[in-house]
């Protein structure tokens, strides 16, 4: 990994209403959360977490940087950015596309359920494919996460290299796992960002890797 954007926590995070997605995929108290203070500011509401979310997300951006990538952070919307996305979906959530790999209804994408550590090895909740493994890596050993692993976000992890994973420090048994399989690990708390329902590969967009 060389380059990459690494999200922002904004002066104002706008509660969403729960949708379709949302109440299949986050905790039932996040879910009542949303349902309770949908429209409201989540700096007022709940601003030790809030204040949590913003460390582990700007500690994220510098662990990248300490490790010789690149960072750029984006800015916050503007007003008339967030005007639209309160248009199209009430409460300003992001619109998700599906992945083409058919997972079970709890899931939106791929990378909370299936994370590759090094060619032959992943991380994975078996039990969120409707169909098994894609072709591809259905012969790969796998590190087997649990749903509960998964829905807290211990799958969604990014690889500085081949065999350098960068996981929540919160999941100590699948880094005890990577660590059997010879694989190195970055750790970096992610709790309370990964509450919100986003962890390290959700706050992480590559620009440019070497292969």
């Amino acid at each position: 990994m060389k380059e990459i954007v690494v999200g922002i926590v904004p002066d104002r995070i706008i509660v969403p209403s729960p949708s379709y997605s949302v109440m299949n995929y986050l905790s039932p108290n996040l879910i009542e959360m949303l349902r309770i203070n949908q429209g409201k500011d989540g700096w007022e509401i709940m601003p030790e977490a809030a204040a949590a979310t913003k460390r582990q997300i700007d500690g994220l951006a510098s662990l990248y940087e300490e490790h010789g990538v690149k960072v750029h952070r984006p800015r916050p919307w503007t007003e008339v950015e967030e005007e639209y996305l309160a248009s199209i979906q009430s409460g300003g959530w992001p619109l998700y596309m599906r992945d083409p790999v058919p997972l079970t209804h709890q899931w939106l994408h791929l990378d909370c359920v299936f994370a590759i550590v090094r060619r032959g090895l992943a991380i994975a909740d078996l039990t969120a494919f409707r169909n098994g493994l894609p072709d591809p890596v259905k012969d790969w050993k796998i590190i087997p996460a649990t749903s509960e692993e998964a829905h807290s976000l211990g799958c969604n992890t990014v690889c500085l290299e081949e065999n350098v994973v960068l996981i929540g420090a919160e999941h100590k048994r699948l880094i005890k796992e990577l660590k059997n399989e010879r694989a190195e690990v970055v750790s970096t708390p992610m709790d309370a960002a990964s509450m919100w329902g986003g962890g390290i590969r959700c706050a992480t967009h590559p620009l440019r890797r070497e292969i």
